[in-house]
């Protein structure tokens, strides 16, 4: 009995594109250099920044730009402030 050669593995699926996309935070440090995190992962020196805030493109390579604290729902285009209205207060 003739066994089949094992078929070649496929190769990795690329992992689905987040449906929200979240800034969560922006650093420029002295040296020019900045990491931007995107749903809490760390962007070195990726990202363009401007004065509409943090340029992020989508799988389809559209622009997204986003602040500090929103999101963006890519499938319905609704943006939300992750933060909320109000103060935010530090105690020492």
């Amino acid at each position: 009995m003739v066994e089949a050669p094992p078929a070649a593995a496929a190769p990795a699926a690329r992992p689905p594109a987040p449906e929200v996309v979240t800034l969560d935070g922006y650093v420029r440090r002295s040296s020019g250099h900045s990491t931007t995190w995107v749903n809490g992962v760390p962007q070195n020196d990726r990202l363009q920044v401007d004065r509409d805030g943090v340029r992020i493109e989508d799988e389809q390579r559209h622009a997204i730009h986003l602040r500090v604290g929103e999101s963006y729902d890519v499938n319905s285009g609704v943006r939300q402030k992750v933060l909320g209205e109000g103060n935010a207060e530090v105690q020492r």
